[in-house]
């Protein structure tokens, strides 16, 4: 059982809550995070989950095995990297990061704590993808 917080609670990450919930039998969920209450409350009562007061509160969390990011792109190299420091697996909406740099210090962050780092793309499987 992997047990999840999801971080960035807007549209799009209520849609990966849903997709979670509905994807595996193994994904509990741990518990949410958003800059916004109203989003937090939200997604906290639909998904009977806990919400943290900051994102760094997640990351001491021992229960939670891995985040969902569905938070500003110009936010996700950073939240990676802390996040794999802190021994989470990493479940990231793209972009990875804004430039190479950045997603290379993201990816090598992972591989250096044995963390795994998958990247979201809504749109892998439309024919014009393929």
């Amino acid at each position: 059982m992997i047990r999840l917080a999801f971080v960035g609670l807007g549209w799009w990450g209520k849609e990966l809550g849903i997709a979670a919930q509905i994807l595996s039998s193994k994904i509990s969920f741990g518990g949410c995070y958003s800059l916004s209450k109203e989003e937090m409350r939200e997604f906290s009562t639909k998904f009977e989950t806990k919400s943290y007061n900051k994102f760094d509160e997640i990351l001491l969390d021992p229960e939670i095995n891995g985040v969902v990011l569905a938070t500003p792109h110009s936010q996700h190299a950073d939240q990676i990297v802390k996040a794999a420091s802190a021994g989470k697996h990493v479940f990231v909406e793209k972009p990875l990061a804004l430039n190479t740099a950045a997603a290379k210090s993201a990816v090598k962050c992972c591989e250096d704590h044995d963390v795994i780092l998958a990247v979201g793309h809504n749109r892998r499987f439309s024919p014009a993808a393929k």
